[in-house]
């Protein structure tokens, strides 16, 4: 499965209303489908991949029915607190 594809699964996981973050999606791609998310890194560090992964997201939400609302503080894959893009699903 293709990265978008499986961004697209995420998304529909998320009920209508909800707002969610970048690591949201990624955390959930980690432990739900790790072998696309795997199959994408293309030798970018993460960081690059994460930033990737975020435009992604941003390319679909046109279609998918989510929108774009600022910016979020949450805990990266490394267990760190970072800034990432805020999303709502609507």
């Amino acid at each position: 499965m293709e990265m978008k594809e499986a961004v697209k699964n995420v998304l529909k996981e998320i009920p209508s209303g909800c707002l969610f973050d970048t690591h949201t999606v990624i955390n959930y791609l980690l432990k739900n489908n790790s072998d696309a998310y795997l199959s994408a890194h293309k030798n970018q560090n993460t960081d690059l991949y994460h930033g990737y992964i975020s435009r992604v997201i941003q390319v679909i939400d046109e279609l998918a029915g989510i929108e774009k609302v600022g910016d979020s503080w949450s805990k990266n894959i490394h267990d760190n607190f970072t800034k990432c893009a805020c999303w709502k699903k609507i």
